[in-house]
């Protein structure tokens, strides 16, 4: 199965993964320490007592742990535009995560979002039933809506800006989450530009495709931003429940990390 052929789906890409890491240890080291540390974490995450916020706060940990794992998966085999798209997801959670520890009508504000989206979603896909066959038996979604509105909660969207900033996290929202929607999660002239092959005046003459595209230090890139999100979702989960060993942990990559990177830019 070469990558000619069968693409990202080759066996060859097993040779792609194992050459990265060999050429790029360090930032797989630090990605790979953070996901250890927040993978030490789950027994803990899991015997927290049952409550709302609880529940809450453990499932968006363990989502975005896995989101910024899979991001690994993805850029180590050179798929870095669904990478990007991971940690983008990754991050967006990291949100919900930090609104679900500091807000304190953070369920209701889900609550409400649900009631939202599931009526748009059924009221939507009735219209379409009715369009394509005017007997449709629209009773079942019908019943969704009306045990929805029974509950006497008054619809509402909770859009990812209002999340982010309820966590307090504008920050990540305006530069991180702003640039990897925009270069990557959607489908914009930004996000063609890892595929454009352009030519001296930057102006699109072909496409590139395949694992090794483009800058071959881009797997620091993709990871260093993978960096950034385990780095916080660790630190959004301290603010919830405090451990010193763990903080201790983090600060001590941290540290490690920026050297890395302040010795980078100096080599660029």
């Amino acid at each position: 199965m070469s990558i000619d052929k069968d693409g990202f789906l080759s066996d060859q890409i097993e040779q792609v993964r194992r050459k990265y890491r060999a050429d790029f240890p360090e930032i797989f080291g630090f990605v790979t320490e953070l996901s250890q540390l927040a993978q030490s974490l789950l027994p803990a995450i899991a015997g927290q007592p049952r409550t709302l916020k609880n529940l809450f706060v453990s499932a968006y940990f363990v989502r975005a742990l896995q989101q910024c794992q899979g991001a690994v998966l993805m850029a180590e085999r050179g798929m870095f535009t669904e990478a990007y798209t991971l940690v983008r997801g990754g991050l967006e959670t990291v949100f919900y995560l930090g609104a679900a520890t500091r807000g304190t009508d953070f369920a209701r504000d889900m609550g409400r979002d649900h009631v939202k989206r599931t009526k748009t979603a059924a009221e939507a896909h009735m219209q379409r039933m009715k369009e394509l066959d005017p007997n449709a038996d629209e009773s079942h979604l019908q019943s969704v809506i009306d045990t929805l509105m029974e509950q006497g909660v008054d619809p509402g969207a909770l859009l990812i800006q209002a999340v982010a900033k309820k966590a307090e996290l504008g920050l990540l929202y305006d530069t991180v989450y702003r640039q990897l929607s925009n270069s990557h999660a959607h489908p914009t002239l930004s996000s063609l530009n890892s595929i454009w092959e352009m030519d001296e005046n930057q102006l699109p003459r072909g496409i590139l495709w395949g694992p090794e595209r483009g800058d071959p230090d881009e797997i620091v890139d993709a990871l260093s931003l993978n960096y950034v999100v385990l780095h916080q979702l660790i630190y959004e989960w301290l603010q919830f429940k405090w451990d010193a060993a763990v903080d201790k942990c983090l600060d001590e990559v941290g540290v490690r990390y920026t050297a890395f990177t302040k010795a980078r830019n100096e080599a660029a």
